[in-house]
């Protein structure tokens, strides 16, 4: 089996805080991790290969600055299908002191797929040949790819295998639906069971982790995994990962580190940011998933939709944050 930078079977078991394109920069990584605590890595949002220099490129690199991401440990990824051009981003990525990268073989969405992007390249286990190919004998820095089970035929992915088993690759994090599904329907469990036992590197699980239940189902099907991956969960509900690793919370202190991430937030949003009204965009983002910890969740997330200003959507937040009736945890 290809060395791996995951512990083969982690006990506790090692979290990575899943990607999500526009919420989880170094920012809320960090916050997250610091007031609540349960990660061990977390996988960056994709910079796209064809990036040209510029700001928006700038922004994407200092976000994975290892010094803006003390809190929590962070991997980049990126998303392409040129080898060239994936290597001279990860040259530069080397530069600023990482030693490992992701290529993203699992985006879903047809601007992307249609470009034989993301999951667009998973029915084409040739054109993955190719790339690695090139890729890895010429790569400063270590691989992991991350994937779905296929397009739009869920067995897609068995045809890629034998491809991803000839080269040196750290790790599969796989999310066990196809791309057309995007993330409706069910994670298909039985052919990540498949995966599991006919893939020769270390498989990391990446799909609807939002409750602790459901963590403990999953260990008890397939066993101690090198790493779970963790998305949406986490930022529905903040104290997940830390109950997985053990911790408990009632409910003042639930309601406690619910505030000190979204004040924490706001402020770093202040700082980095340009406009009130832009910071005001981020939190109304990240509350439409924290609005879920309480009962009357539609009505909760519409009283602070409707604040036009920071300041009264800052006071109609702190007072659901405070007051709210929530739901028990899962």
């Amino acid at each position: 089996m290809p060395a791996s930078s995951l512990t083969p079977n982690p006990t506790p078991p090692q979290l990575l805080l899943a990607p999500l394109r526009g919420l989880t920069d170094y920012i809320l990584r960090g916050s997250l991790q610091h007031h609540l605590g349960g990660f061990d890595l977390g996988l960056a949002p994709f910079i796209s290969t064809v990036e040209r220099l510029g700001p928006r490129k700038a922004r994407y690199l200092d976000d994975v600055l290892p010094r803006k991401n003390e809190y929590l440990p962070v991997i980049p990824q990126f998303l392409g299908n040129n080898p060239e051009q994936a290597l001279r981003l990860c040259h530069e990525l080397h530069q600023l002191g990482h030693r490992e990268v992701n290529w993203n073989l699992g985006c879903p969405f047809a601007p992307v797929t249609r470009k034989r992007r993301g999951a667009g390249l998973l029915p084409h286990p040739e054109l993955v040949a190719a790339f690695l190919g090139a890729f890895l004998p010429n790569s400063p820095v270590r691989l992991s790819v991350k994937v779905r089970l296929g397009l739009t035929d869920p067995d897609e992915l068995f045809g890629l295998l034998p491809v991803l088993a000839d080269h040196d690759l750290s790790s599969i994090i796989l999310h066990p639906r196809t791309a057309l599904q995007e993330y409706s329907g069910t994670v298909d469990l039985g052919r990540f069971e498949q995966v599991l036992a006919q893939c020769p590197h270390p498989v990391i699980y990446n799909g609807d982790l939002v409750d602790v239940a459901g963590f403990t189902g999953l260990l008890t099907r397939f066993g101690p995994l090198p790493g779970w991956m963790i998305g949406r969960g986490a930022i529905h509900d903040p104290t997940l990962a830390a109950r997985i690793k053990g911790r408990t919370f009632d409910e003042a202190g639930r309601r406690l580190a619910l505030e000190t991430l979204h004040q924490d937030l706001s402020a770093a949003y202040l700082e980095r940011y340009l406009t009130e009204r832009m910071v005001l965009d981020r939190l109304k983002q990240l509350f439409r998933y924290l609005a879920r910890n309480f009962e009357a969740e539609e009505e909760i997330f519409t009283r602070v939709k409707r604040c036009k200003e920071l300041a009264p959507y800052t006071e109609e937040a702190l007072r659901i944050l405070r007051e709210a009736p929530m739901k028990p945890l899962g």
